[in-house]
């Protein structure tokens, strides 16, 4: 599996940069219809002082090239992005598990658009809980809500 060569880390305050581009280029390239709210700045700022500072963050990198990441805490995935190019290859997966390894509950946000990120979760275990207009979050688009509980798996 091309996922079981890559290495798990710790994301260090340091990585906010690189993984503020990585999650800029992710949405632009998978979820085109998304406006585009902030710059790369306000980006690292907010992975740096709000991602970095109050959730969990991992990184997963072959040959210290950056592949994907995860944000999570006790309940919450708040961001899984993994590199447009390396789509398909577990590491999505081999990032979610380590977010489920201590969890009983987890929910998360996806776009009702993205359906390539709803059948990734739908296929570890997520349900769909609930669907919304969109009205309540930044970008204004559709979204759902999914929630794993470890009794599922």
């Amino acid at each position: 599996m091309v996922a079981d060569r890559a290495e798990v880390r710790a994301a260090t305050k340091s990585d906010m940069p690189e993984i503020a581009r990585l999650f800029k280029l992710s949405r632009e390239s998978q979820l085109p219809y998304l406006p585009q709210l902030h710059t790369p700045e306000e980006d690292v700022a907010y992975f740096s002082v709000m991602v970095y500072g109050e959730q969990s963050v991992y990184l997963i990198e072959e040959n210290e090239r950056l592949l994907g990441f995860i944000a999570y805490d006790k309940s919450w995935v708040h961001h899984l992005y993994i590199h447009p190019n390396e789509l398909g290859k577990g590491f999505g997966a081999k990032l979610l598990k380590l977010a489920m390894q201590n969890a009983s509950i987890l929910q998360l946000w996806a776009f009702k658009k993205n359906t390539r990120a709803i059948n990734f979760y739908k296929k570890h275990g997520f349900v769909l809980v609930k669907e919304t207009d969109g009205s309540e979050n930044e970008e204004k688009e559709p979204d759902v809500l999914m929630e794993w509980r470890g009794a599922w798996k």
